[in-house]
């Protein structure tokens, strides 16, 4: 993981953490807390600032989301629809 991603990961266990204190920490369990967040890197790459911001700010009220569940709400953040550029092969 690059300083950069683990920046952006931290800022974003950040925010989760002050929007649900205990309960946050509670649901990051016991797995090495390294390891969250490289799962969390990998799952979230490829999104943008955008998209982070929107997820934060659609927040469920009940309880901290998972990776996944955080996941969901950046797919549903709306996007200018912008035509990908094939691919060549190298």
């Amino acid at each position: 993981m690059t300083t950069e991603a683990l920046t952006s990961i931290q800022w974003l266990f950040g925010k989760l953490g002050a929007a649900y204190g205990a309960a946050w920490e509670r649901s990051l369990g016991t797995t090495p807390i390294k390891d969250v967040q490289a799962e969390w890197n990998k799952r979230l790459m490829g999104f943008t600032a955008g998209d982070i911001r929107y997820a934060l700010d659609h927040l469920p009220s009940s309880k901290p989301p998972n990776v996944f569940e955080f996941r969901d709400l950046c797919r549903a953040s709306p996007k200018k629809q912008v035509p990908l550029l094939e691919q060549t092969p190298a």
